[in-house]
């Protein structure tokens, strides 16, 4: 797994996802993604776009394990731990602390030295 990344959308329409796509993903990327019709565009934003369509659960579990269990895992904090009262305004700061946390999971003795360094790089406010 690589890093995660999780970005509220208004829409899912084609234009939306290149949008969002070119400014997370460099354009000589290979993206693997199912059969959702707003991934059509996707060669226009990155070098491959390889579309795996799997009809059996088991199956496609085993092409985008992390996928789903990224999306669950984060569904749980947002209605578990905050109780299902997330106000809109900030979801995208819960998602940024969630995405943060899974893609520190492993830096063990040296997490508070890239703590401190998001800290003074980021500003998580608006």
């Amino acid at each position: 797994v690589g890093f995660l990344k999780m970005v509220v959308m208004e829409d899912l329409t084609a234009q939306s996802i290149n949008k969002e796509v070119g400014k997370s993903v460099k354009n000589t990327a290979s993206v693997i993604t199912d059969g959702y019709t707003g991934y059509a565009k996707l060669k226009e934003k990155i070098a491959h776009h390889e579309i795996v369509v799997e009809p059996n659960k088991t199956k496609s579990e085993k092409v985008f394990p992390w996928v789903n269990r990224s999306i669950s895992n984060a569904k749980k904090v947002l209605l578990g731990i905050h109780h299902n009262c997330v106000n809109q305004q900030y979801v995208q700061n819960y998602l940024d602390e969630f995405c943060y946390k899974f893609n520190r999971r492993y830096f063990g003795d040296r997490l508070s030295d890239r703590l401190l360094i998001a800290a003074l790089e980021t500003t998580w406010y608006k």
